[in-house]
């Protein structure tokens, strides 16, 4: 056995239908199918990502992020990184900053995720499902 994961496995529902047919070779997925989505996409495991993808996410910090004034004025730099649930609907929830090298960049992250689009959802097993999230931020002075 090449590893933990090998071979065909089947993913089913509580009530024995099957969701998922998927392809595993040394703990790869190499093909799925789904019995209910034939010609449709078929996603064993994606994670949530922001619309548009890093693309994306640095168009919206760019257009976005307003480094603080005072933060500019004192010389303060740092990444803050920031901790939230993106929802089924791709909502973001429960956002709170974990590490910060100050509350001026901590409220201005905060203020950035809290007007965020909507992000794409995480898949697994083709439908979507809640996901947590840790997202950095940088500032950087030039």
């Amino acid at each position: 056995m090449d590893g933990k994961y090998a071979g065909l496995w089947h993913y089913k529902e509580e009530d024995g239908a099957e969701v998922m047919t998927v392809k595993f070779v040394a703990d790869s997925v190499v093909s799925t199918q789904c019995p209910g989505a034939p010609n449709g996409p078929c996603i064993f495991e994606r994670p949530a990502r922001f619309k548009g993808g890093l693309e994306g996410w640095c168009k919206y910090l760019e257009n976005n992020l307003r480094y603080p004034d005072a933060a500019i004025d004192a010389g303060i730099t740092g990444i803050v990184k920031v901790k939230f649930d993106i929802k089924k609907d791709g909502t973001l929830e429960e956002i709170e900053v974990v590490n910060s090298p100050h509350p001026l960049l901590s409220a201005e992250a905060l203020r950035l995720m809290k007007k965020s689009p909507p992000w794409e959802p995480a898949i697994l097993l083709n439908k979507t499902v809640s996901y947590r999230h840790i997202q950095s931020i940088t500032f950087a002075l030039q």
